[in-house]
């Protein structure tokens, strides 16, 4: 008798059991999120929460200004329509997930990222190309050490980009469609630890191999991953051999997303960086150029505020922004009153600058040469960033930067945590130009930056007197290709005097101890006289591999000579 009560108790309870999971597959199946999407089981789980669009939509809380649109109106009505219940039964069924193996990772990856670009598909923009300048001018760029004439506000700013009322009102119904179709919840288990990606390739790879040996010899064992384009750049002896020796490892860019996801979304340039940002396997990111190099072992950042606190740090760049008042219509924002002080001038107590606004992306514009954000805290600004720069030559370049100096994917990255009013840091100290002198002036070649920690200590926390320790240097012209650099006559001046590229070691020694120039041209001669394969950037140039590399030992032998 009690072997029978059990038996029907474990019949009962598989019944149930098979009940709950028939009920949960069900609801699966119907999901709006699920069924529109067709992104599959992960990304529904993922997206299993009420709808917040109507915060996402006006950021500032206030109207907007801009005139309804028919098609807006529509467009934000076929937003989330998932239950309470299915929120919660998406929250029980997340506490117990299973983490994913690789493979798993790997096609929950392009389930995710599928349907991220099912969205910017079904919100691409119907307008043509940004390029109505008043007098065919862009902005000027007023660099941000100097007082402009005449105040950046939204009236002198909207002098010069034009759009039309008709463009406005399509470009707001795409964003605001693309905002309250987001993911709802940051998607567990896609992304894991602490880690530096550099988006290379072709004419860059041999600059990423110094970057990653000038990275090791700071001491630090973070992986690093490097992104291609394409199939044609990954180089099978570099990327098997020379980079995984170095704890780095290449990746092609359309096989992480998905090239169903990318075949829509002809790339190029400065598009590639967001979209390696995203689809890196790392949840916390320094992602970089590759002709940047950190002068110190950065994993201390990581772990130090302001990046624990804020989640997102950004460097500045030599110029004020340019932002059209017509990105704030387009993204559904309302300016508040002033909160900043970007521009101390009277002219600029009567009438404040456009950045120096409530809601306004700040002063001065970023230098996206090195970024440092969380995906778990950040990633709806991430998948905007992705969303400006698919579309950002034709249409964020210039809302965001009216064609000024640097007009490129930079602003779309601070434009994302500002739109949905997250907390970020911008060092507030200014860029550190290095270069040498000859007799014809100064040359600047590189752009330092500074430690984050020591800035945020100084500027928020008042706890040191000064900021003095750089922690990049972008060194971006010349950049460093050997075989380029020979051809040019780089390592000479115009006097036809040896010099050093980044400067006198004499004039920085007491603020970057290390020699970076020395150790990036010690990277180079192991590429140019030691490695064993031949980077494709430099195919046309293997006759003369022989030539340059003992070019690049005299300027290695000079370097020695003169650093101390």
């Amino acid at each position: 008798m009690v072997n029978l009560t059990r038996r029907f108790s474990r019949a009962l309870f598989m019944a149930a059991t098979f009940s709950l999971l028939l009920f949960v597959m069900t609801q699966v199946y119907h999901s709006s999120a699920f069924y529109k999407s067709g992104t599959g089981l992960t990304s529904w789980v993922a997206g299993l929460q009420p709808s917040i669009s109507s915060k996402l939509q006006n950021p500032s809380g206030s109207d907007t200004g801009i005139p309804k649109n028919p098609k807006q109106e529509s467009s934000s009505e076929s937003g989330s329509k998932v239950t309470q219940n299915s929120s919660l039964l998406g929250k029980m069924l997340g506490s117990w997930w299973p983490s994913p193996s690789v493979k798993s990772r790997e096609i929950m990856a392009l389930d995710f990222y599928k349907g991220i670009f099912t969205i910017f598909d079904d919100f691409r923009p119907n307008v043509k190309p940004l390029t109505n300048y008043t007098n065919g001018e862009p902005a000027r760029s007023e660099g941000w050490d100097k007082i402009p004439k005449d105040p950046l506000t939204n009236e002198y700013l909207g002098k010069f980009l034009q759009v039309e009322k008709d463009d406005v009102f399509e470009l707001n119904r795409c964003h605001q469609g693309v905002v309250d179709h987001l993911p709802r919840e940051y998607p567990q288990h896609l992304y894991k630890g602490n880690g530096v990606v550099i988006v290379a390739g072709g004419k860059f790879m041999p600059m990423a191999i110094a970057s990653v040996k000038v990275l090791r010899d700071t001491g630090s064992n973070l992986p690093v991953e490097i992104f291609l384009a394409n199939n044609e750049e990954y180089e099978p002896k570099i990327c098997e051999k020379i980079l995984r020796q170095l704890n780095a490892r290449c990746v092609i860019l359309p096989e992480a997303i998905g090239k169903g996801a990318l075949n829509k979304f002809p790339l190029k340039r400065y598009q590639f960086k967001a979209l390696s940002l995203l689809a890196s396997s790392f949840e916390n990111v320094l992602l970089m150029d590759a002709d940047n190099y950190l002068l110190k072992n950065p994993e201390f950042i990581f772990e130090q505020d302001p990046f624990s606190s804020k989640g997102y740090v950004f460097w500045s760049d030599y110029w004020r922004r340019a932002t059209s008042p017509y990105y704030y219509q387009v993204a559904g924002v309302q300016l508040g009153p002033r909160v900043r002080n970007g521009d101390p001038s009277d002219k600029a107590k009567e009438t404040p600058p456009a950045a120096d606004l409530e809601h306004a992306i700040p002063d001065p514009s970023c230098e996206s040469g090195q970024l440092l954000v969380s995906k778990r805290m950040h990633y709806k600004a991430i998948i905007l960033s992705v969303y400006y720069n698919l579309f950002g030559p034709d249409i964020y370049y210039p809302l965001l930067s009216q064609g000024s100096s640097g007009e490129g994917d930079k602003e779309t990255f601070i434009a994302g945590p500002v739109f949905f009013q997250e907390p970020f840091y911008q060092v507030s100290q200014f860029i550190w130009t290095l270069g040498f002198v000859d007799s014809s002036g100064f040359h600047g070649t590189a752009m330092s930056q500074y430690d984050p920690v020591e800035d945020y200590a100084y500027a928020v926390l008042k706890t040191r007197k000064e900021v003095s320790t750089p922690l990049f240097v972008h060194n971006h012209m010349p950049k460093l290709n050997p075989p380029e650099n020979v051809k040019n006559g780089d390592f000479f001046n115009k006097d036809g005097e040896r010099v050093r590229i980044l400067g006198d070691r004499k004039g920085s020694k007491d603020s970057i101890p290390v020699d970076l120039e020395l150790l990036m041209w010690q990277a180079a001669q192991f590429m140019v006289c030691e490695m064993k394969a031949v980077p494709n950037a430099w195919a046309d140039e293997k006759e003369n591999i022989a030539s340059v590399c003992d070019e690049v030992k005299e300027q290695v032998k000079f370097l020695i000579q003169t650093s101390e």
